[in-house]
């Protein structure tokens, strides 16, 4: 049965001894991973900050450059952190995220 979590996956796949593995790439992906987390975490605060102040439901702060560059960043860390979360190499869903993700980010 294959890994949930990309890094247990991805650990597998070093043990394995599948081309371009390597410890120091999975602890990349690691690295990734907790980063997108802590991004997430800042621009949500930064977005629920922005909103607070521009009033969440007047029609002008949704129609700000800010508020929607604040919602793609949102959106496209939200992507990532997905991403390098579960192991979906192998699944339809994935090859439209990193789609999705170009078209945002």
């Amino acid at each position: 049965m294959p890994a949930l979590f990309n890094s247990a996956a991805c650990f597998d796949d070093v043990r394995a001894g599948t081309q371009y593995y390597t410890n120091g790439y999975c602890v990349g992906n690691i690295l990734i991973q907790i980063s997108a987390v802590i991004a997430l975490i800042y621009i949500s605060f930064l977005f629920v900050w922005h909103m607070n102040q521009k009033g969440w439901s007047q029609c002008k702060s949704w129609a700000r450059v800010k508020t929607w560059i604040l919602v793609l960043l949102l959106i496209f860390e939200f992507i990532v952190v997905i991403r390098y979360t579960f192991n979906m190499y192998k699944l339809p869903i994935y090859e439209f995220l990193i789609t999705f993700g170009f078209m945002v980010g």
